[in-house]
C-alpha cells in the first residue's frame, strides 16, 4: 500500500517536521508521508551526535586510555550504523508496505525519511547525557558503568557492579531511544497503514541488533 499523507500536510513547510516529531506526531507523519524532508533531520542527528560525542569524549579517555583517533574511529562506524539503521528499516518498510514496483523507491525515501526525523528524540537524549557527563571532571568517573549511567533514564541501571560490556549494551535501550522507536513504528502505521505489530517489531530488532553491533567496535 502506498504512503498517504494526511491532507494537511502539503500547507507546512518541510522544516516543521522537527518541531511536530516531538510535539505533534501526527502531523509530522502527515508531512513525512507527503514530502519526504530528510536534510534538516540529518543535520540535527549528526549535529547532536557530534556535540554528545565532544562532551563524552574526556571521561572516555580518562577510563579507555584510547586515543584520540581511536575514539573518533569508534564514534564515526557507530554514527555510520545509526544511518544504515534507517536504511534497513526504510528497506523492510517499503517491502511490507506493498504497491507497485515501480514505486519501491518512493517509499523506500518516505520510511527513510521518518527514521531519520524520528531519531531526533533519541540524539536529544544523547546529547541530554553528554551535557550531564560534562558537568563533572574526568577523574570523576571511575567506570563506564558510571559514565554510563550519569543521566540515569537506560537499562544501564540495572547493569551488573563493574561489567562494563553489560552496561554499555544495556545503555542503548534509554527513555528516548524508546521514543523514538514508537515514533518510527507509529509512523510506519500512519502513513503507510502497515499494521502495528510488525511496524514494532522492525525498529525493535534493529536497534537491538545495532547495541550488539556497537559492542564489537
Amino acid at each position: 500500500m502506498q504512503p498517504e499523507p494526511a491532507q494537511e500536510a502539503p500547507s507546512r513547510p518541510s522544516a516543521t517536521v522537527l518541531w511536530d516529531i516531538v510535539v505533534a506526531p501526527a502531523r509530522a507523519f502527515a508531512t513525512i508521508g507527503a514530502k519526504r524532508p530528510l536534510l534538516a533531520a540529518t543535520l540535527v542527528v549528526v549535529a547532536c551526535y557530534v556535540a554528545s560525542n565532544a562532551l563524552t569524549w574526556p571521561a572516555l579517555k580518562h577510563l579507555s586510555g584510547v586515543s584520540d583517533g581511536e575514539v573518533a574511529t569508534e564514534a564515526l562506524l557507530q554514527l555510520a550504523l545509526l544511518v544504515y539503521s534507517w536504511s534497513i528499516i526504510a528497506s523492510i518498510f517499503a517491502n511490507l508496505a506493498g504497491g507497485e514496483p515501480a514505486q519501491y523507491w518512493t517509499r523506500y525515501r518516505t520510511y527513510f525519511s521518518l527514521a531519520a526525523n524520528a531519531a531526533i528524540p533519541s540524539q536529544l537524549g544523547g546529547l541530554a547525557q553528554g551535557i550531564a557527563i560534562r558537568l563533572h571532571p574526568p577523574e570523576h568517573y571511575h567506570s563506564l558503568a558510571q559514565l554510563a549511567n550519569a543521566l540515569p533514564f537506560s537499562l544501564a541501571v540495572f547493569a551488573a557492579p563493574g561489567n562494563a560490556r553489560e552496561a554499555a549494551f544495556l545503555s542503548s535501550f534509554d527513555v528516548t531511544t524508546i521514543w523514538s522507536i514508537l515514533l518510527v513504528a507509529f509512523g510506519a502505521h500512519a502513513i503507510g497503514k502497515i499494521k502495528l505489530t510488525p511496524a514494532l517489531i522492525v525498529p525493535c530488532a534493529v536497534t537491538l541488533a545495532i547495541a550488539f553491533l556497537y559492542l564489537f567496535i
